[in-house]
């Protein structure tokens, strides 16, 4: 299996946050996906994003290393995809 690239991950992280959205407030088609941060829209909280990661490396069966991302970007969609896409690593490799 390889590592999906950024614009998959940011649609498996938007399809995600739409499902445990209770009051509905995430509008797919309103949002930017590039400059979208899912802790401030309030969908999400620390340990949220904590589950997103899980849930990614799980469903995409990559293991991610965090160490050398920018903690400014860590809750933005764009480069939050795009570091994982460029840093994930397959299971078993």
């Amino acid at each position: 299996m390889s590592v999906p690239d950024a614009a998959t991950i940011q649609s498996f992280v938007v399809n995600y946050l739409s499902a445990r959205d209770p009051a509905g407030s995430l509008d797919e088609s309103r949002i930017n996906r590039q400059s979208f941060d899912i802790l401030d829209a309030g969908i999400i909280d620390s340990m949220g994003v904590l589950e997103l990661i899980g849930a990614i490396e799980e469903h995409f069966g990559i293991t991610i290393d965090f160490e050398d991302m920018d903690p400014e970007s860590f809750t933005v969609l764009g480069p939050f995809s795009q570091y994982i896409a460029n840093n994930g690593v397959p299971r078993g490799t």
